[in-house]
């Protein structure tokens, strides 16, 4: 006896069946919990304190330093001790024929412009002073003007164009031994006479 080959009852039934099966496996599924590790998370930046404070907007960056006393330098002299030098107008020199033997002279007009100074040229002798006026002047402790006088010769008046001074002198460079150096006293005009072996000044009006 053959099988038959289409029963529509028992299709029916099998496909019931199946589609039973389905519904219920997927009402069993329970869903996923949201852990901690989820992958693509951004964790949450701590939030700066509120009361955090800015750095001072001066602070150096480690350049020179501001120098303690940068106040300009004053001067040495004090109320009081302003120069108290003679104050000479104009100067005259004149030589006698036989002066130094017949060689011309160098003649200085020295004012020192200090009180130190005025001590210190003040123990000269013309010879040392000759040998270290460059260093002298170069120090500006002294102003000078100079000329080199002919026996017989002369300098016409000269005006004397100095800034005071503490002390004023006159060196000579003689070939004969001495200190020929004068100290400048009073005011007015100065008049030089270079003799034979040694010079003398006159300071009158």
């Amino acid at each position: 006896m053959g099988i038959p080959t289409h029963r529509p009852g028992v299709l029916v039934a099998l496909a019931c069946v199946a589609l039973l099966v389905l519904a219920l496996g997927a009402c069993g599924q329970k869903p996923a919990k949201s852990g901690s590790g989820a992958t693509g998370a951004t964790a949450p930046s701590p939030a700066a304190p509120a009361d955090a404070k800015a750095g001072p907007a001066n602070a150096p960056s480690g350049g020179e330093a501001t120098p303690e006393n940068s106040s300009p330098a004053v001067s040495d002299l004090e109320d009081g001790d302003a120069p108290v030098g003679p104050d000479i107008g104009s100067i005259t020199i004149s030589a006698e024929p036989g002066a130094n033997g017949g060689e011309a002279i160098d003649v200085d007009f020295v004012a020192a412009l200090d009180a130190a100074a005025a001590a210190e040229i003040g123990a000269l002798s013309a010879k040392d002073w000759f040998a270290k006026r460059e260093a002298i002047v170069g120090e500006e402790k002294a102003d000078v003007m100079s000329w080199r006088v002919d026996p017989g010769g002369s300098v016409p008046e000269t005006p004397v164009e100095l800034g005071e001074a503490t002390a004023s002198f006159v060196f000579a460079r003689y070939a004969s031994p001495g200190a020929h150096r004068k100290k400048v006293e009073g005011e007015g005009a100065l008049a030089i006479t270079l003799g034979a072996t040694d010079f003398t000044i006159d300071v009158g009006q």
